[in-house]
C-alpha cells in the first residue's frame, strides 16, 4: 500500500514536471491569485465542483493538492502554481 502511494506521488510529480514544460510560454500571461470563498463560488456554479476537485482533475490522485495555490490567468483559464514558481494552466475556464 505504501509503494502504491509512492509510486502515485511520482507519477504526480512526473506530470507536473512535465505539463511545467509544456507551459513554458506561460510567461505573456498574468496571475492573480484567486481568494477561497471566491474559488469555491465560481467553481461550483461553473462546474459543479470545488477546488479541491479541480487540483486532483489536474495534478492527479496522490498529488499533495494543498501546497498547491489556484489562480486567474489572463488568458481565461484557472492556473495552478506551488510555492509561486510552478505554473500549471489547467483545463477550466474562469470567464
Amino acid at each position: 500500500m505504501a509503494e502504491e502511494a509512492e509510486e502515485s506521488e511520482t507519477n504526480a510529480t512526473e506530470d507536473l514536471d512535465q505539463r511545467q514544460t509544456d507551459e513554458d510560454d506561460d510567461d505573456n500571461v498574468s496571475f492573480k491569485k484567486v481568494k477561497e470563498r471566491r474559488l469555491e463560488k465560481e467553481l461550483d456554479e461553473k462546474y459543479g465542483t470545488n477546488p479541491h476537485e479541480l487540483k486532483e482533475d489536474e495534478l492527479g490522485r496522490g498529488a499533495k493538492i494543498a501546497r498547491f495555490d489556484v489562480y486567474h490567468g489572463s488568458d481565461g483559464y484557472y492556473w495552478l502554481s506551488k510555492d509561486g514558481k510552478a505554473r500549471i494552466q489547467t483545463d477550466y475556464r474562469w470567464d
